[in-house]
């Protein structure tokens, strides 16, 4: 089963820490991001 994550946020912790680590964990899927930067998000990843 995996495990959808949302990220709350894509500054710079988002965007160097939080979301590729997230990513890089087996098990877990970032979902979604909530973030005005929309054209920064990995692909596949959906803007709130």
């Amino acid at each position: 089963m995996t495990l959808r994550v949302g990220l709350v946020g894509y500054g710079t912790a988002g965007r160097v820490f939080h979301a590729p680590l997230i990513m890089a964990t087996p098990g877990m899927a970032l979902a979604s991001v909530v973030t005005s930067r929309h054209g920064e998000l990995p692909a596949g990843v959906r803007a709130l």
